[in-house]
């Protein structure tokens, strides 16, 4: 919620090397670092950002420096200068991930100690620029991952307003939880068949 006090444009500046992106997110990196633990180690809960590599390659990154990984998954390409990752200088800057895949399903899954028998939930947004959004078709992954999608509306914000935030937020929250019930409803219905 801390982030959202302030419409995003205070927090980016233009990029003179504008061919690299237009704008620039060194004030979003410099106010995250004031919010954020700063290295994924000290999160108390299991996180990953997906990242494109400077090769244009799709990474998790899970470890090291967080309010920089933050930045650099909402580095929209062409919108926003990639960032650099401290630790990671060999690899970046660093763009999106979800320009290429905004779920991330197939590559969490694969991370060493991932925990399958764990539901998945995978919050979708609608796509605000069509095909530029990324990919997030799920209908080739295997059911065996685990996985549950809940579906948002198009948010409307923009650099100049959040929007309606908060009632988007607390709409979210009901969808999810909504999903969460559906599932447990759905295992617990299997659970109770009897074996043929």
């Amino acid at each position: 919620r801390e982030t959202t006090k302030a419409p995003p444009w205070k927090l980016v500046r233009p990029n003179l090397c504008f061919w690299k992106g237009l704008l620039r997110l060194d004030a979003v990196v410099h106010r995250l670092r004031e919010l954020l633990p700063a290295t994924f180690e000290e999160l108390q809960t299991d996180f990953a950002c997906a990242v494109l590599d400077a090769e244009g390659n799709y990474v998790l990154v899970d470890s090291g420096p967080l309010p920089e990984a933050v930045a650099a998954s909402a580095a929209i390409p062409f919108l926003f200068a990639r960032v650099d990752i401290p630790g990671r200088e060999n690899e970046g800057p660093f763009a999106d991930g979800g320009a290429m895949e905004r779920v991330g399903l197939l590559p969490w899954r694969a991370r060493e100690g991932c925990d399958a028998s764990v539901l998945a939930l995978c919050h979708v947004n609608s796509k605000s620029f069509g095909p530029l959004s990324g990919n997030d078709d799920l209908t080739g992954v295997p059911p065996s991952l685990n996985f549950e999608v809940v579906e948002s509306p198009k948010s409307g914000v923009t650099l100049l307003s959040l929007g309606d935030w908060e009632g988007q937020y607390e709409r979210a929250v009901k969808r999810t939880k909504r999903a969460v019930r559906e599932v447990c409803r759905e295992r617990e219905g299997k659970a109770k068949r009897p074996a043929a």
